[in-house]
């Protein structure tokens, strides 16, 4: 298994800095998920199979929504979930939601 490592969006431009603000009632983890490696942080996940060798394949990272945009929103606080098979490099990403 791949560690763990915390990834911490950085904003680029004045509009990517309002969606990172918090507003008020907004859950308190939404916009801190995000890593590469360990494991997902959803329990109802889905491993998929390499479409070439049919092995599971290995989790890779989760991408978190962001905490002020509803334009951009990952179905009730999801999570995108990239996957790799490391013998044939396929890749696969799943959205999955709390």
């Amino acid at each position: 298994m791949l560690p763990e490592f915390k990834l911490v969006p950085t904003a680029l431009s004045e509009d990517g800095e309002a969606m990172l603000d918090r507003p008020a009632g907004v859950w308190e983890e939404l916009g801190e998920r995000h890593q590469i490696g360990g494991s997902p942080k959803l329990q109802n996940t889905t491993w998929p199979s390499c479409p070439s060798c049919d092995e599971q394949m290995s989790f890779y990272g989760q991408l978190d929504g962001l905490p002020n945009s509803s334009e951009f929103d990952l179905a009730d606080a999801g999570l995108i979930l990239v996957y790799v098979c490391f013998g044939c490099f396929e890749v696969a990403a799943t959205l999955d939601s709390a």
